[in-house]
């Protein structure tokens, strides 16, 4: 158990999702743009290319924060509320204010999931 990279707990409240969590996690390790649908909390679609960067489970859901091309600021996506995902060969590099690290301490972060 303690050499496994990634936990999640079994719950009959887990929402279903549409596409495969293994590719959004290949996409974060390798660097890879992501290209989605995407459903908002009111039910807004729209296409979204971002550049992932990190998995979360917030029970009962999966979240990928990214930083989103369309609003060039961070964001997190629902992986229940994304469709035909596509993971292009096309790759990124770090950039200090679009990393992991920019994202967990920005401002967006602390309005989105303060208590």
């Amino acid at each position: 158990m303690a050499e496994t990279a990634l936990l999640a707990p079994v719950s009959e409240l887990v929402e279903p999702i549409v596409i495969g969590s293994g590719e959004p996690r290949v996409a974060v390790r390798e660097r890879r743009k992501v290209h989605f649908n995407y459903l908002d909390a009111e039910n807004k679609a729209t296409e979204r290319d971002v550049r992932p960067l990190a998995m979360a489970f917030f029970g009962p859901v999966w979240i990928l924060a990214a930083w989103c091309e369309l609003r060039r600021d961070f964001r997190s996506f629902r992986l229940d509320r994304m469709a035909d995902l596509v993971v292009p060969d096309e790759t990124f590099e770090p950039e200090p204010d679009k990393s992991i690290e920019s994202f967990l301490t920005s401002g967006w972060v602390k309005k989105t999931f303060a208590p």
